[in-house]
């Protein structure tokens, strides 16, 4: 569909229940990638995406392959200092004691470092 065959939409946050515009651009652009219109406002979006859950909960309605978990068990944090940075910050798994543990930065990082050395060892 064509942006200019689209026209604003005015949608209810599900989050916070304020109004907002979904506008014929956002339709577009949701459109070529296959994405589903959104259910929050940006605001809530945003509050979403940096909380410390990271994780979004399924419930009723929610979008996905998978079924929702039985158990509604938190997902739970563990305090580390990155081994690479010194810096305090939290992982969604136990760290074991034996194993460094980076912080996400670090680890992006480290990663990205790793496959490149891998891409330039494989072409030589």
């Amino acid at each position: 569909m064509a942006e200019e065959d689209l026209q604003d939409q005015t949608l209810t946050c599900s989050d916070c229940g304020i109004q907002f515009c979904f506008t014929a651009r956002e339709q577009a652009f949701y459109s070529e990638r296959g994405f589903v219109p959104p259910r929050r406002c940006r605001t809530c979006r945003e509050k979403r995406k940096s909380s410390a859950q990271g994780v979004p909960k399924l419930g009723p309605g929610a979008h996905s392959t998978q079924s929702a978990p039985t158990d509604t068990k938190e997902r739970q944090y563990f305090q580390i200092v990155c081994a690479s940075c010194g810096v305090e910050t939290t992982v969604p798994f136990k760290p074991d004691p034996q194993r460094p543990a980076f912080c996400r930065k670090c680890y992006v990082s480290r990663k990205r470092n790793s496959s490149s050395e891998r891409t330039a060892s494989s072409e030589s």
